[in-house]
Formats: structure tokens, sequence, C-alpha cells
């Protein structure tokens, strides 16, 4: 039952992943710069 139910856990991870909508940027990718969420969204919005 373990298995199975890490395989399962595993499985949705893995889509959630694939999906368009996941993922992003957070000031943790970038340390150095030392930015807040806002100022990262800013950044990224202007680049886009």
């Amino acid at each position: 039952y373990l298995g199975r139910g890490y395989k399962e856990a595993l499985l949705k991870l893995i889509e959630h992943c694939l999906s368009p909508d996941a993922g992003g940027y957070t000031p943790s990718d970038f340390p150095v710069a030392q930015l807040n969420q806002q100022e990262l969204d800013d950044i990224l919005a202007e680049i886009d």
C-alpha cells in the first residue's frame, strides 16, 4: 500500500510540474539580488 500511495503522489507531482501554470521564480532563486516577491514580479513583468 505504501508503494502505491508513493507512486500516485509522485505521478500527481510530475503532472503538476508539467502544467503550464506551475512554477515561477521566487526571491530565493536570486539570493544575491535581495529582492522581495513584489520587486521580482515587477522585474519579470518588464522583461516579459
